[in-house]
């Protein structure tokens, strides 16, 4: 017990990070970021400081219970001998000593029953130990090999990509996803995929950062077709936002540099990812500062953040180590009206100079593209900039009109 005590916090931590590498809901950050091999260090790290001196114990355990049932054997023996040498001069009787022995060897193996489940149970855990300390000692604790930072020098250059009559359905799904899209996207262009829930603008910006492979049609970065690309090269050129974001009970500048696995230690990377995403006066009120930990999953003194402030480290983790292209799924989709009015500043920073793919149902947030994609039942049914689409007065238009008051104050919802 008083070991289990000592541990709990390092158990705890340990569960978490074990969490973070299973969940499916963590799966496809760990995948584009790169996370496997920090997050394994981290869980190795909280796993060996309390599974060591458990492991002394069980070893412990292990050796006293074999010594347990030697003496028993031993004890069980003379007892028989002597029993045997009674009957021999006739002090007791056969009956007598058959009865006797019956009665020994049913304790003997009760008692031996008992030992043997504690113990089998001492070696499950001892193995168990043992297998994952194997595993996770395996790992190259450098960080994924062959691979250079998005901010780094060798970085991938992008100039085009292009989706050529792409089409995906999930398994077991009545009709598709993403129906026939073709569309181009050259360096530096801002492009928004809006519509309703439902639509496959989320599916189709899965398909453009690599995370879903299993679709039909062709697509190409810089001309190179992406079954082609290996996945470690093609993720070193997004920087993305998902709509269903991962929160890390850790620090902020681990939730942050995780954008960029390998330029984590970088502060100066990780404080300019926070200052874009709008973080600055946040950090500045936190306890630790960009060190303070989030959440409370396995401590207790863990800052609580608001989804306002949540989604400002997503855009941050998205845009560390200053990544060629952008993919924004929904950012605004877990805040209020006025909170978004006070992100678009931000997202106009963000995207500035860059090429990026935004992702959302709200026109304040696609007004910020070049070019603005209507999606409807996995297909593009419009295309054009924010005015050409209005004089077209077509699905785009009613939505504009359906959403327009939410975005007064942005004093630019005229016709």
């Amino acid at each position: 017990m008083k070991l289990e005590k000592k541990f709990v916090q390092d158990e705890r931590k340990a569960e978490y990070y074990g969490s973070l590498l299973s969940s499916r809901e963590h799966a496809r950050e760990l995948r584009i970021f790169h996370l496997k091999g920090r997050l394994l260090k981290m869980w190795q790290d909280a796993f060996l400081r309390f599974s060591k001196e458990k492991c002394q114990f069980e070893d412990r355990a292990i050796v006293l219970s074999g010594l347990t049932g030697i003496g028993e054997e031993i004890l069980s023996a003379l007892l028989t001998m002597y029993l045997l040498y009674l009957v021999s001069i006739r002090t007791l009787s056969v009956g007598d000593f058959a009865f006797l022995v019956s009665i020994m060897w049913s304790l003997t193996g009760s008692i031996l029953a008992i030992l043997n489940i504690v113990t089998q149970e001492l070696m499950g855990n001892y193995e168990y130990v043992k297998n994952y300390d194997e595993f996770v000692g395996s790992v190259n604790r450098d960080g994924p090999s062959g691979m250079e930072c998005r901010s780094g020098s060798g970085r991938p250059e992008f100039r085009e990509l292009v989706l050529h009559n792409v089409s995906y359905s999930y398994p077991n799904q009545e009709g598709k996803a993403v129906s026939s899209v073709s569309i181009r996207i050259k360096r530096g262009e801002v492009v928004s995929i809006l519509g309703d829930n439902g639509s496959g603008k989320s599916t189709l910006s899965k398909i453009v950062c690599g995370i879903l492979q299993d679709y039909d049609g062709d697509v190409l970065m810089n001309g190179e077709n992406y079954r082609d690309i290996p996945h470690g090269t093609l993720s070193r050129f997004f920087g993305v936002a998902f709509q269903d974001f991962a929160r890390y009970s850790l620090s902020v500048r681990e939730n942050i540099g995780f954008g960029c696995i390998e330029e984590i230690d970088d502060g100066s990377l990780v404080g300019k990812a926070a200052e874009v995403g709008g973080l600055t006066e946040m950090v500045g009120g936190l306890p630790a500062g960009i060190d303070t930990v989030v959440g409370k999953e396995y401590d207790p003194d863990g800052e609580e953040l608001s989804g306002g402030q949540w989604q400002r480290i997503a855009l941050a983790r998205a845009y560390m180590g200053e990544p060629e292209f952008l993919i924004l799924d929904e950012p605004t989709a877990s805040i209020d009206p006025l909170e978004e009015i006070r992100l678009l500043s931000h997202f106009r920073g963000i995207v500035r100079n860059r090429t990026a793919l935004l992702v959302s149902h709200r026109i304040g947030f696609a007004k910020l593209a070049d070019r603005i994609l209507i999606m409807e039942k996995g297909e593009i049914v419009e295309s054009g900039t924010h005015e050409e689409l209005l004089s077209q007065r077509g699905r785009y238009y009613m939505m504009f009109n359906a959403q327009k008051g939410l975005y007064a104050e942005d004093g630019n919802n005229s016709e």
